[in-house]
């Protein structure tokens, strides 16, 4: 897939623009609801969350939209280090309350290696939800990828045995939560995808659901059961995995757009180091396990995002991405 390819935008889109929105668009977020909009600027982008496209069960209060807003500035910035600028990057502009953040090019610079490796990592990352190989992460490895987490200003956690099979108990009571909830499931069931469906830009592709037992099979949907949880070995499968989470000081949205930014640093090093990412995520999506995952992990300040990070043991299949030429915002929209 080519970043820059777009047949759609509009003449009055600077190729820049273009550029920054065609890598914003590859960004990951909740159930692949892609929560955003893009206004071109003359030097950037201006990055808009979507709340006609949140997800009232499982994200009241937008936290995870705003975190998969924040993936996209990641790409964002890095398409502008590709093109040969310094990025500039304003969280939270005054202004429009759908305003997250503007991404522009700033002095003329040669970009960093490192960020071109995460550039070119876009278009290749993917959610995988297959088995990981039974095959630790390199110790090298992971510090990479926490210093991904650190130079976004979030807060990697890494933790030990024991404290992976403590979440893996508050992973199960979770699960065992939104199983349990109508509202949860009929949610999940607007987002995936089927074949011979109507929408094919964006969504879950029913193909893309982990074939195995949770936690490989990181969307809790009504393809499962209780019984078939309460025999799931999800307390062994953490305390054998690598585990990262990223903690944030604070949990406003300042706070939730930075752990975007550190989240999809931090996926696109493990991309390009050959490593699968799923999500384990669960208990910081239920208020009734969210501050017991992070007290479980050590966490610095409020826990974000929980990641597992392996060698992995099959391809997996890219999901579907609304066109760029679908995404614009112009002036007089709200």
């Amino acid at each position: 897939m080519s970043i820059a390819s777009d047949a759609g935008s509009p003449p009055e889109v600077s190729e820049l623009a273009r550029a920054l929105g065609q890598a914003a668009r590859l960004a990951p977020s909740v159930h692949n609801t892609q929560p955003w909009r893009f206004a071109p600027l003359p030097d950037g982008l201006a990055i808009h969350e979507d709340p006609t496209r949140g997800l009232a069960s499982l994200d009241p209060h937008g936290r995870l939209r705003v975190i998969s807003c924040g993936a996209a500035v990641t790409n964002a910035a890095l398409a502008v280090a590709h093109s040969g600028f310094v990025p500039v990057v304003e969280l939270l502009p005054a202004g429009e309350p759908t305003l997250l953040a503007r991404v522009r090019a700033g002095v003329r610079l040669a970009p960093d290696a490192g960020d071109l490796r995460l550039y070119g990592a876009i278009p290749v990352r993917r959610a995988h939800r297959r088995l990981h190989h039974r095959v630790g992460v390199g110790a090298g490895d992971v510090r990479q990828v926490c210093a991904a987490v650190s130079r976004a200003g979030a807060r990697p956690v890494v933790p030990d045995a024991p404290a992976r099979r403590r979440l893996g108990a508050l992973l199960r009571a979770a699960v065992e939560h939104q199983l349990a909830d109508p509202g949860h499931l009929a949610e999940v069931s607007q987002w995936v995808r089927h074949v011979g469906g109507t929408s094919t830009s964006d969504g879950v592709p029913v193909g893309s659901l982990g074939t195995t037992p949770f936690p490989a099979d990181s969307i809790v949907h009504d393809g499962w059961d209780l019984d078939e949880l309460e025999r799931a070995p999800i307390e062994d499968e953490l305390e054998a995995s690598s585990v990262l989470g990223i903690a944030t000081p604070g949990d406003a949205r300042r706070d939730w757009l930075v752990a975007g930014v550190a989240l999809q640093r931090a996926w696109l090093q493990a991309t390009a180091l050959d490593l699968a990412v799923t999500f384990a995520d669960q208990a910081t999506q239920w208020d009734g396990t969210r501050q017991l995952a992070a007290d479980a992990l050590g966490a610095p300040g409020q826990l974000q995002v929980v990641l597992r990070i392996g060698r992995p043991l099959v391809d997996v299949p890219p999901t579907p991405r609304r066109e760029l030429a679908d995404l614009w915002r112009w002036p007089d929209q709200t």
